[in-house]
């Protein structure tokens, strides 16, 4: 007999954990379906095996994001398998295999468990929403209410085609802003560690009065960035991994969208990619 750790979803879609005795995998799930859990994962005990656990948890925030065309073509291809009559756990089984992207790999796989345990495809896909949007679900919900899954699942392949191909042409008008506002800050670096620090000796030199204050900030600030500059990378570095954690964060990303909508003019462009 050897112990094993599960994770489970009881009948009223509550998640828990826990252990159990048994002489292997298969009769451990067994022992656990009379309680009415829909096993999610079950691994045997052990500090290897929780250690390997605990590990992917963290690393699954390292994971690949799941691109738009990602989506369109696991979507396009559940369709055709549901449209040639293979059951769903079968095409789910199929596009694990399939499907490059290890996020959405993952993910599917999850989706697959949860349906042979016998949740339905839409509540499975509602868990995974930083993947399948609430209209994905819901509409794959409204396909199997009225048994037109595969006919839904082809509409939805369509709009996420149209909605990429949005987003490409506005990112695609969006690159020159962005090569402008990298100008910019390359610009702004050349003149606080290159030029400004030339200026500082002819002011020096030619001027025995105080400088103007605005001068004197911009003298002061590049002397700080030569004499701090770890100190600048640091707080780049910082910020940067900062904004990666709080972009991936639920409250977080929501926040980052309503600042990204209230600025001055991008704020239109960036509600209209949202729209598509």
């Amino acid at each position: 007999m050897a112990a094993y750790y599960y994770v489970a979803r009881t009948r009223q879609g509550e998640r828990i954990k826990g252990v159990v005795e048994a002489e292997n995998e298969r009769a451990a799930v067994s022992q656990l379906r009379p309680r009415g859990l829909a096993v999610i994962s079950i691994n045997k005990r052990g500090f290897s095996a929780f250690f390997r656990q605990t590990s992917s948890r963290r690393l699954k925030i390292f994971q690949p994001r799941v691109k738009g065309q990602d989506l369109i073509i696991f979507t396009r291809q559940f369709a055709t398998l549901i449209s040639a009559g293979i059951p769903i756990v079968q095409a789910l089984g199929i596009l694990i295999d399939q499907t490059p992207n290890a996020t959405l790999k993952d993910a599917v796989t999850e989706v697959r468990k949860d349906v042979e345990a016998g949740k339905a495809l839409s509540g499975a896909l509602s868990k995974h929403s930083r993947i399948f949007a609430p209209l994905f679900t819901n509409m794959v919900k409204a396909g199997e209410m009225g048994g037109i899954l595969e006919t839904v699942l082809g509409r939805l392949a369509g709009y996420l085609e149209y909605a990429e191909s949005v987003k490409q042409r506005i990112k695609t008008a969006m690159r020159y802003p962005i090569f402008v506002m990298f100008m910019a800050g390359g610009l702004t670096a050349c003149a606080l560690f290159l030029i400004l620090p030339k200026m500082e000796v002819l002011f020096a030199e030619a001027f025995q009065a105080e400088l103007p204050a605005l001068t004197q900030f911009l003298l002061n600030l590049s002397d700080f960035a030569i004499d701090k500059l770890y100190l600048v990378i640091l707080i780049v570095v910082l910020l940067a991994i900062g904004y990666y954690f709080i972009k991936r964060s639920p409250r977080g990303g929501y926040f980052l969208d309503k600042v990204k909508l209230k600025i001055p003019k991008l704020g239109k462009l960036f509600h209209k990619v949202a729209l598509s």
